[in-house]
């Protein structure tokens, strides 16, 4: 089911319409491919920065973590900190 499409409707600039056709046509790939290429990659970046951030977030608290996990406190109920 990968490779349903569907139709999207969207106005864009003119501009932004050549551009497009001629990247897509130096690629030899339709527009609509070309597109979605870059839905795709703008998402994956998000993701990825989103990951990071995370990451980054975890190991700067870790030791506070680590506090509360070795505290005691924690009702044993299955959550435990990172």
């Amino acid at each position: 089911m990968a490779n349903a499409k569907r139709h999207l409707g969207s106005r864009l600039p003119e501009d932004a319409v050549e551009l497009a056709g001629m990247r897509a046509a130096d690629l030899k790939i339709p527009v609509g491919d070309y597109v979605a290429g870059l839905i795709r990659a703008d998402a994956e970046g998000l993701r990825r920065r989103a990951m990071s951030s995370a990451e980054r977030f975890l190991a700067d608290h870790q030791e506070l973590f680590d506090e509360a996990e070795d505290s005691g406190t924690s009702t044993g109920k299955g959550i435990r900190a990172a």
